[in-house]
């Protein structure tokens, strides 16, 4: 077994909960991309550069409607041109931990740890919104393929995108809690 494999897979969850951030396990569209180094380079320039300081900064209402109108504009050109890379959807789906610094999945695709990692996912409404970042893999568990953990820690975010994945995790503790009577967990 390699080093950055882990043996207990509850001992190796237990890890990975020590974060700076609350996490929560949902269900997101989300895909990810092995990165070349010089890659990852061009993607940490572009999220740096997605809006830069002292940009006039858009109603949020106007910026969700624009992102929809961009991702309608992607899936019409997904049909067209079979080389552009449909949108994210329901093929997509997967079971997630996320929080303000990761993401964590069981299953594939796995990655070797320190690998550069392109992750697009979109937040479900209310936020409605996609993101793109910079990561790196951080540690994979031992086990099957379906049964390993594979975990991502945020390189590059723009904090925009970090404030909405806390709130989208805050609305889903939220909304456990009122499922379960306010039982904190």
């Amino acid at each position: 077994m390699a080093e950055h494999e882990r043996d207990n897979d509850s001992e190796f969850l237990e890890g990975l909960k020590r974060r700076e951030y609350f996490r929560v396990r949902t269900r997101l569209a989300i895909r990810t991309h092995l990165l070349r180094p010089e890659e990852a380079d061009r993607l940490r320039l572009d999220v740096a550069d997605r809006k830069p300081s002292g940009a006039p900064q858009l109603e949020p209402r106007l910026e969700q409607w624009l992102e929809r109108i961009e991702r309608k504009l992607d899936e019409l050109r997904a049909q067209l041109d079979p080389q552009f890379e449909r949108p994210l959807g329901a093929a997509d789906m997967r079971e997630v931990e996320i929080s303000g610094s990761g993401l964590a999945w069981r299953g594939e695709p796995r990655y070797d740890p320190e690998s550069w990692i392109r992750a697009d996912f979109e937040l479900p409404p209310p936020l409605a919104r996609s993101i793109v970042v910079l990561a790196r893999s951080v540690a994979r568990s031992a086990g099957s393929d379906e049964g390993a953990v594979q975990a991502i820690a945020y390189d590059a975010i723009f904090e925009g995108d970090r404030d909405a994945i806390v709130r989208h995790c805050l609305d889903v503790e939220r909304r456990k809690i009122q499922i379960e009577g306010g039982k904190p967990s």
